[in-house]
């Protein structure tokens, strides 16, 4: 009998999009699957859409609970599903038609225990691909695990979602619950439980941008809760690859300086934050500019950004401008 994919889907207020998302899932050319749709207390359109398609596929399982976030809403897909391989999906993305067959395809040739496909940035009116001329190949060296996930290299892009995972990956990993970058704290936890991981599968996992979300609002747990994963990794890096222990660093230094440049961007109001995070990166400042991982502009901005405030917002509007007018 042909294994059996459950794609599990967090669901919330995202009736906008969620049948594009549905449309993909349940006309997968892999016919072997479950679609779990945990329903986080929307209070738009969202359940009644998933009612809808479960009424006329019976692959679909819904899950309702109250609002209790996207981790909480993706362990209790995996806690009911009876799967032999996981699929995340998020419900305002969509897949390819042929992914789940693509993947399970390279998972069974290469006795994978997880399999990646490739992904694209997606715009209203523009399509981003990385990694298009990546192929196909084999990894199994767990220090290389770590340090593709580390480098920004977009070989394990999109966090959790986009990859085929055996269930047993999670028989001892759940997300962090009531937290943000949930994604960065399991997601090199699940690759080191991996012996052999494939990526490159030419399969598209298509994310949904918004640009006009380029600068975000700020609240404080974004900065602790981004704070506390990176802390998680370089325990995780201390433990196993000293020799990547800078890679790990250089995630917490980032950490601080795009806090304080989304601080600075918004206006936050929370000056003792603002003026800990300067403070810090001052006092690291040459660790920053020695670090072969952090880029060249990274460096640049940390030098303007400690001179000065004004100056370096009014250079960041603009080049958002910019950035907005080539999407």
């Amino acid at each position: 009998m042909i294994e059996k994919i459950s794609i599990i889907v967090p669901v919330y207020n995202t009736e906008k999009y969620l049948k594009e998302c549905l449309d993909s899932l349940i006309n997968q050319t892999y016919d072997n699957i479950e679609i779990i749709l945990v329903d986080d207390g929307s209070t738009d359109k969202s359940y009644d859409i998933c009612s809808m398609y479960a009424e006329k596929n019976n692959r679909i399982k819904i899950i309702r609970q109250k609002n209790s976030g996207q981790s909480s809403a993706r362990n209790a897909g995996i806690e009911k599903c009876d799967g032999d391989y996981i699929l995340l999906v998020d419900s305002d993305d969509w897949i390819d038609l042929d992914m789940c067959a693509k993947l399970y395809k390279a998972m069974q040739k290469h006795g994978a225990d997880i399999v990646c496909a490739k992904g694209c940035f997606e715009y209203e009116n523009k399509t981003i691909k990385l990694l298009n001329e990546l192929k196909e190949s084999v990894l199994s060296n767990k220090r290389d695990f770590c340090l593709n996930f580390l480098n920004r290299s977009n070989i394990f892009s999109f966090g959790t979602v986009s990859k085929l995972y055996k269930r047993n990956i999670f028989d001892a990993i759940r997300y962090p619950e009531n937290m943000y970058y949930e994604d960065i704290y399991i997601g090199m936890d699940c690759l080191l439980k991996a012996e052999k991981i494939v990526i490159g599968v030419d399969s598209f996992y298509h994310y949904r941008q918004n640009p006009n979300s380029t600068i975000r609002y700020f609240k404080d747990r974004l900065y602790y809760d981004a704070l506390k994963a990176a802390k998680h990794n370089i325990k995780t890096i201390e433990n196993l690859y000293p020799d990547l222990l800078d890679l790990a660093n250089s995630h917490l230094l980032l950490t601080k300086l795009y806090t304080l440049d989304l601080m600075i961007l918004t206006s936050a109001q929370n000056l003792k934050l603002k003026h800990i995070l300067r403070e810090d990166l001052k006092n690291n400042i040459f660790a920053f500019l020695r670090n072969k991982y952090i880029v060249f502009k990274e460096k640049m901005a940390l030098i303007f950004m400690l001179s000065n405030d004004r100056l370096y917002k009014s250079i960041r509007m603009l080049q958002i401008k910019l950035e907005k007018k080539n999407i």
